[in-house]
């Protein structure tokens, strides 16, 4: 990590420290990092140095040559997913404990329908189906509550709505038949009869009368097919 004294910054070593160089009966000012962020969720705080001072910068009297050690405690982080997810930092060898919710709220809108949720288990780090987990913190953990969704309450307004669905769709159908049929039932008009034509004679076109033998008009011979009384209807 990065030590400082004034304006001299220098990097420690993985394991060690480093020395600086300054006159005697100075003050320098000396500081150290309050956090230090390493890999996978963990970190280190500072805590205090070797001579009982809590503050990562001070000053320091110079009257001969002085050792200092600046002491961090290690943590690690808890990560919690439950309805939602929560982070929080322990010291290392700590015990955490948590606890999932027995029924937490569901989304709308299905929680409108009395639907419901209820805790099975954790997974994760740990495993475990006892509600309250109490977790010691010898590394980074994270654990996931998980829940069983209860859709029972929801099946009565469901079967309702399809019921109420299924009788409007049947009443449509009835109607649209029993139109169907009423229709069918209506006879069809008769066609009005065509009257039949009167006969003419066919060289002068008097209308001729039952039992004309010749056209009283005009003279002519009138054959059976010519005579009302032979004509076929």
């Amino acid at each position: 990590m990065a030590v400082t004294v004034d304006t001299t910054t220098q990097q420690t070593p993985p394991a060690g420290g480093v020395a600086f160089s300054v006159a005697v009966d100075s003050s320098p000012r000396v500081s150290v990092p309050l956090q230090v962020e390493l890999t996978n969720s963990t970190r280190l705080i500072f805590t205090q140095w070797s001579d009982g001072l809590t503050q990562p910068q001070r000053q320091v009297l110079i009257d001969g040559d002085i050792n200092l050690t600046a002491s961090y405690r290690l943590q690690y982080l808890l990560t919690v997913n439950a309805v939602t997810t929560t982070e929080k930092w322990y010291d290392q060898g700590s015990n955490a404990t948590i606890t999932a919710q027995t029924s937490p709220p569901v989304p709308w809108p299905l929680n409108l329908f009395g639907v419901t949720q209820s805790f099975r288990d954790w997974s994760g780090d740990i495993e475990s189906t006892s509600q309250q987990l109490n977790i010691t913190m010898d590394s980074p953990k994270t654990v996931t509550a998980n829940y069983d969704t209860n859709y029972q309450n929801l099946a009565v307004p469901v079967i309702f709505g399809l019921g109420l669905v299924t009788a409007a769709v049947s009443l449509i159908f009835l109607r649209r038949r029993a139109g169907t049929g009423e229709e069918s039932l209506v006879e069809p008009t008769a066609a009005a009869p065509v009257p039949t034509p009167s006969p003419a004679c066919p060289t002068c076109g008097e209308t001729i009368e039952k039992d004309w033998m010749h056209c009283i008009k005009c003279g002519t011979k009138l054959s059976n097919a010519d005579r009302p009384n032979t004509v076929q209807n």
